[in-house]
């Protein structure tokens, strides 16, 4: 849920969060995001803070302004946002701001695609620079940047379809990530687009490599690539489901550009962990039942094509955390209610939970079941620490206490928001937890309530 979704006002999305607290869809909470800091669920659990592609229209512009602004809004949102705050986030999916404004569709502004991008870029690490500087040493938080990218899959294993797959992966991909990782955009990208490509200063390079402390996952589906397109956002490559066989990839969502392939969303964990060694959080992951919309709420209840990618995912979570070693640090799936879908408005639906819109009441879906009895039984939560021992003030002797630390491996338990590039996310540092924790402790909310 982000920004004023649902066309809800602020006493409704009050009255959403209260509904939350009481129900399932508390088990669920912490999949949500909104434009505001002084709303929050109730204590205990784990909120994160995002601003939904709430791009300021001088953003656009290509010049030193939107550096300046992204800056001066977080020093002016941030103070607002209290501790119980997890995450916040300052840009949602840049790319997609970036693409609308290049085609003149789904956002209004000016035309500047890669200067948009580069401008975010730049923006971005301002805000992570003023972070660092002025509230980092109190807050103790982390913060980081999310990014939109799926899967890309060679059509077939002939060489020009491999390098088509690796060149749409620069693009969906690289464009955002290999600057804030590597430090420089990826070469095809160059290559592709020359002189429109911005180039960074030195100081704008050293501004921008390293600033971001994880890697905020956005991934919905894989495509399948063959050399050749005119689309230069694709990398100038062709993008298809359908198999050299016919077949297709996997089950279709209602939006053309979604299948299910859960094969291809855990490639994708090892390729981001591999290529940017930094922890993964997974921000929005989901899919939109085909024709849920025409449903009678009964029948979209049991929404069983949106459980089995549940379950891929899910499991393809568990596999690259237990067998390939990849650091995933939290999944967010998306979304936790039916709600505005920019272009696509209110006809497609990717809740948890289905939306009556005309009467704002809520119901969940069986797929908030799963995920919320999936993560019940893959979780693993480390035991409190005791207190330490009282010490007897009135004794004239003085005692030093020690309090022995675990043995094993530690990781901190805490969580993207809803995430969702880019988005530059706040977190807050949480507990360690032992060896286990690494491999279930990524939903801890979602069971902190039960269902």
């Amino acid at each position: 849920m982000t920004g004023t979704v649902d066309g809800l006002t602020r006493r409704k999305l009050s009255r959403t969060i209260r509904i939350m607290r009481s129900s399932v869809l508390n088990a669920l909470g912490i999949v949500f995001s909104i434009g505001s800091t002084d709303i929050g669920p109730s204590a205990g659990a784990q909120t994160r803070l995002r601003l939904h592609r709430d791009y300021p229209e001088r953003i656009s512009l290509i010049s030193a302004a939107p550096t300046r602004l992204s800056a001066r809004r977080l020093h002016s949102t941030n103070p607002g946002v209290s501790p119980s705050w997890a995450m916040g986030v300052e840009f949602s999916h840049p790319e997609g701001q970036a693409i609308a404004r290049e085609v003149k569709k789904d956002v209004p502004g000016r035309s500047h695609g890669c200067g948009v991008g580069h401008s975010v870029l730049l923006s971005h690490a301002s805000a992570v620079q003023l972070y660092r500087s002025s509230f980092k040493p109190t807050q103790k938080g982390q913060i980081g940047i999310t990014l939109n990218g799926d899967w890309q899959m060679p059509w077939d294993q002939s060489p020009e379809n491999v390098e088509a797959a690796q060149r749409a992966l620069d693009v969906a991909i690289g464009w955002f990530a290999d600057p804030v990782y590597l430090g420089s955009y990826p070469s095809y990208l160059r290559q592709m687009l020359g002189d429109r490509l911005p180039e960074f200063t030195p100081e704008e390079r050293k501004l921008v490599h390293g600033s971001s402390d994880f890697y905020g996952m956005n991934t919905y589906t894989t495509n399948l690539c063959r050399a050749g397109g005119d689309d230069e956002f694709q990398g100038l490559v062709d993008y298809t489901f359908t198999r050299p066989d016919g077949t297709q990839l996997g089950t279709q969502a209602h939006c053309a550009w979604l299948q299910d392939y859960p094969q291809g969303f855990r490639a994708l964990l090892n390729y981001l962990y591999n290529r940017y060694h930094t922890p993964i959080y997974v921000t929005e992951n989901g899919f939109a039942v085909k024709d849920e919309n025409a449903m009678p709420r009964e029948h979209a209840l049991k929404d069983t094509d949106r459980v089995n990618y549940f379950k891929g995912t899910t499991q393809a979570l568990l596999d690259a955390i237990t067998e390939d070693g990849v650091d995933i640090r939290a999944y967010f799936p998306w979304s936790l209610l039916d709600n505005f879908e920019w272009a696509d408005g209110y006809v497609t639906r990717f809740g948890l939970t289905y939306v009556d819109y005309e009467t704002q009441k809520r119901y969940p879906k069986e797929s908030a079941w799963f995920l919320v009895n999936w993560f019940k039984g893959h979780l693993y939560v480390a035991p409190p620490t005791p207190p330490p021992p009282a010490i007897n003030r009135d004794s004239s002797s003085t005692s030093s206490v020690t309090v022995a630390k675990k043995s094993g491996s530690t990781t901190p338990d805490t969580k993207a928001g809803d995430s969702g590039a880019s988005s530059t996310a706040i977190i807050q540092e949480q507990p360690k937890v032992g060896v286990l924790g690494k491999v279930k402790a990524f939903l801890v909310s979602l069971v902190r309530c039960g269902a």
